[in-house]
């Protein structure tokens, strides 16, 4: 049975002095999915009435644009939303491919943008081959991913051409299949996951927004943005199409209808198998009622949920405050 929720969103940004010429973008409204019905979305800006236009962008979010001309000290945001959510349905055995049948159908149109990785998706080719000998039960050694054969080698898939390498062959579906050492893809996929959080604790305030993949794997700690990226880079190296999705997680999965909690910015994965399908790396919980898709793309780079430039002093302090209520 789905859940009803109400989620309010409030950025508020102070500059160190008057500030002008504003322009910024939000990605605060919940997308319309088969799993989940943005029943209403209101976005508000302020100091004073700012009107507001909105567009969808290239990876289907709902973007909406403000500027400010006037002369102001600070800018407050404020999204709200009741969206209902429900758990995705099981996907049937037959309609998972093979990896074969990935790589045929990922090496051309929208799927291959989410196969190449970005400056904050990409790993050591080392770690990929720790991982794929973890995850595959001891797998990958000489001629692993790093190895002369392997997608690492000096024409393989790290060289500068994407996922498919720089000769397709040498990068195909029968490599694949070896270097995850026989596991299917749902099965590797779910290993990534796990080994990413086994790798990287949680920690809020371990990162940045800047933080890459490896940066926060080398460190052992990061917060969901970090974990997603790290999952989506390994997810990519295996070769499975990955992207990155932003949005909302109400924090208590035992929430009586009624009650408010304070909730938080969430930031998960989602890969390709024959349909799109969703981990959380970060809690290891399914995707379910709880989470609330707000954005997805290639990486954070994609879905930020404010964005903006302005005429004036550099230094400024932003607050954030997430409320998720469980309406039924």
């Amino acid at each position: 049975m789905g859940w009803r929720l109400r989620i309010s969103h409030i950025t508020e940004i102070r500059y160190a002095g008057p500030v002008r010429a504003s322009f910024n973008e939000a990605r605060m409204i919940p997308m319309v999915l088969p799993t989940q019905a943005t029943l209403e979305a209101l976005v508000t800006v302020g100091p004073g009435a700012v009107p507001t236009w909105a567009y969808t962008d290239y990876w289907g979010t709902r973007v909406t644009v403000f500027e400010m001309p006037e002369v102001h000290d600070y800018l407050r945001v404020r999204a709200t939303a009741t969206v209902r959510t429900s758990a995705p349905s099981p996907i049937p055995a037959h309609g998972r491919l093979s990896w074969t049948q990935i790589r045929e159908r990922a090496v051309s149109g929208r799927l291959l943008e989410y196969c190449r990785q970005t400056p904050l998706t990409t790993v050591r080719p080392a770690v990929i081959n720790d991982v794929i000998s973890d995850i595959s039960g001891g797998w990958g050694g000489e001629r692993g991913w790093g190895g002369e054969r392997g997608w690492g080698g000096d024409r393989g898939w790290r060289g500068g051409r994407g996922w498919r390498g720089g000769r397709g062959d040498r990068s195909g579906s029968a490599g694949t299949t070896g270097l995850v050492g026989g596991l299917s893809p749902d099965q590797a996929a779910r290993a990534i996951s796990a080994r990413v959080r086994e790798r990287v604790a949680y920690l809020p305030g371990a990162t940045g927004v800047r933080t890459n993949a490896q940066q926060a794997w080398d460190k052992g700690q990061g917060v969901c943005q970090d974990m997603a990226h790290a999952t989506v880079a390994l997810l990519r190296a295996v070769g499975l199409p990955a992207r990155y999705v932003s949005g909302y997680l109400h924090p208590d999965a035992d929430a009586e209808p009624g009650s408010t909690a304070v909730g938080q910015g969430h930031a998960w994965v989602e890969y390709w198998a024959g349909d799109w399908a969703p981990l959380d790396p970060t809690f290891g919980t399914p995707v379910a009622e709880r989470h609330v898709v707000v954005a997805r793309g290639r990486d954070y780079d994609d879905v930020p949920p404010l964005r903006g430039t302005y005429h004036g002093p550099q230094d400024s302090s932003m607050d954030v405050a997430v409320e998720v209520t469980r309406l039924a």
